[in-house]
């Protein structure tokens, strides 16, 4: 699994007690990765400003409530208790890992494959949600455009490899408890792996089923 440094700057609202930044920080840490957030799994946090409360007395055992959702990035609002006393925190969330871009001009259509594109490191809140992160999902996979040097590649840019193509024929295999009969037909639509696909027969009816090898529908009757 690729390691992520995720990084979160905390801005204190109303600023009036006193903390210990150190066990605040590794209470935190451990609350969010509680929440079981694959994007906090191998977190560490950075307090770019020293957090001075002045009234609270010293806590060794915060707690914590999201008052939001948990992201990937941006700002999110967490609650913190101690004692009788609570403070609202705000915390910006960025985190580095790997993404993928093109090493060279892809032209629409073509099938890309390890020397089309490279994983580099950065800042991935900066980037689409869609964008990939793992190299070996994009192996292989279909351009939908052209797509130029250095871009990022993200989902929309790739479909995967149809298996049935339209207007080409194909093997009609069709199951039952105690039988297959294999058929041929027309292709009516494109198909990825387990999609849907209609077949002219050639007595001309129309059945559906599912994309199951290049060239191959599968009918369960």
């Amino acid at each position: 699994m690729i390691s992520k440094i995720y990084i979160l700057s905390l801005f204190l609202l109303l600023i009036t007690f006193k903390v210990n930044a150190s066990t605040f920080q590794e209470q935190l840490v451990h609350f969010l990765k509680k929440n079981n957030a694959p994007y906090f799994k191998n977190m560490s946090i950075i307090l770019y400003r020293n957090v001075l409360f002045k009234k609270w007395p010293t806590c060794k055992n915060f707690k914590f409530v999201l008052v939001d959702t948990i992201k990937p990035s941006g700002l999110m609002n967490i609650k913190v208790i101690c004692g009788q006393h609570y403070q609202f925190v705000q915390v910006r969330v960025k985190f580095k890992g790997e993404y993928v871009i093109a090493s060279r001009n892809i032209k629409k259509g073509k099938k890309l494959v390890n020397t089309d594109i490279f994983v580099k490191y950065g800042y991935l809140d900066q980037f689409p949600l869609d964008s990939y992160v793992i190299k070996k999902q994009v192996l292989n996979l279909v351009s939908l455009k052209d797509i130029k040097k250095n871009d990022i590649i993200t989902q929309d840019l790739l479909r995967p490899v149809f298996l049935i193509t339209k207007n080409e024929r194909v093997s009609i295999i069709i199951t039952n408890i105690g039988f297959t009969i294999i058929s041929e037909g027309l292709a009516i639509n494109n198909a990825y792996k387990n999609q849907l696909v209609k077949v002219k027969l050639d007595n001309g009816k129309i059945v559906s089923g599912i994309a199951s090898n290049k060239n191959t529908v599968v009918i369960y009757s």
